[in-house]
C-alpha cells in the first residue's frame, strides 16, 4: 500500500473532463511535438550545434515551468491535490532514498546498456553537445536540472500514474503508461535513449508505488540531471 493511493485499491473512477484532455496531451501531443522536432538523435545533434546553449536552457525551463503551471490549473492550486500526487509530506528519509534511487536505477541501467551494445550512446551524443561550457551555463543547467525533476516528476510519476490508476482501477496500467509516456518524451535522444528512458521512468515509478512519495525520484532525477556536469559518466534525463 502506499501513501499516494491510501489504504484500499479503488476500482474504476470517472476523470474530469480536464483530466482527461491533460493526460491525452501529456501521453500523446508531446511526444508527438517532440518527434516532429526531432525525429532522430541525428536532427537533435545538427540543431544543438547551431543553438546558443543558454537559449535551449531558457527554453527548456520556459516549457517545463509552462506545463507544470497547467498542472497547478487542473489541480485547482490546492495542496490536498499535490499531496495526492506524492507531495503529502517530506520525511528525511527521502534523501537517502533518492540517492539510492540514483545510484540502483543507474546500475540497471548500465547493465542493460551492456548488454544490448545498440542502447550505448554514440562518442558524440547530443549530450556533448548539451553540457553547459562556462559558469554561467553551469548556473543555468543546475535551474534546468531542478525544473525538469520537479515538473516531469510531478507530471509523469504524479498525475500520470495516479490519473490512469483513478480510470483504469490498478497500477500496473498507470506504470506502464506513465513510463511509455515518459520515454516518448524523450525521443529527441533518439531511440535508444527512449527506451533507457522508459525503464528509468519504470524504476522511479516502482519507487512511487512502495514509498507512496514522489520526494525520492524528485531528489534522484534532479541530482542525475546535475551531476552531468561532473566527469562521471551518467546521462540524463
Amino acid at each position: 500500500m502506499s501513501a499516494v493511493s491510501g489504504k484500499t485499491t479503488p476500482g474504476t473512477k470517472r476523470l474530469n473532463f480536464d483530466e482527461w484532455i491533460f493526460l491525452g496531451f501529456l501521453l500523446l501531443v508531446w511526444p508527438g511535438v517532440s518527434w516532429a522536432l526531432f525525429p532522430s538523435g541525428e536532427k537533435t545533434l545538427d540543431f544543438l550545434g547551431q543553438a546558443d546553449r543558454s537559449a535551449v536552457y531558457l527554453q527548456s525551463i520556459a516549457v517545463t515551468t509552462a506545463v507544470f503551471f497547467l498542472l497547478a490549473v487542473i489541480l485547482r492550486f490546492r495542496s490536498k491535490e499535490f499531496a495526492g500526487l506524492g507531495y503529502r509530506h517530506f520525511p528525511p528519509a527521502d534523501i537517502g532514498v533518492g540517492v539510492l534511487l540514483l545510484i540502483a536505477a543507474n546500475s540497471v541501467l548500465l547493465i542493460l546498456s551492456a548488454a544490448f551494445p545498440s542502447l550505448q550512446p554514440g562518442p558524440h551524443d547530443f549530450m556533448t553537445a548539451l553540457l553547459p561550457r562556462t559558469a554561467g551555463e553551469q548556473w543555468l543547467w543546475l535551474a534546468v536540472s531542478a525544473v525538469a525533476a520537479i515538473g516531469e516528476e510531478s507530471l509523469f510519476r504524479g498525475f500520470v500514474m495516479t490519473r490512469v490508476r483513478r480510470c483504469c482501477g490498478g497500477w500496473a496500467p498507470a506504470l506502464l503508461l506513465s513510463s511509455i509516456g515518459f520515454g516518448l518524451a524523450h525521443v529527441y535522444q533518439g531511440w535508444p535513449g527512449v527506451i533507457l528512458t522508459g525503464m528509468y521512468g519504470a524504476i522511479f515509478g516502482l519507487v512511487v508505488i512502495r514509498r507512496g512519495s514522489i520526494w525520492p525520484c524528485l531528489i534522484a532525477h534532479f541530482l542525475q540531471d546535475a551531476l552531468a556536469i561532473v566527469p562521471l559518466d551518467l546521462p540524463t534525463w
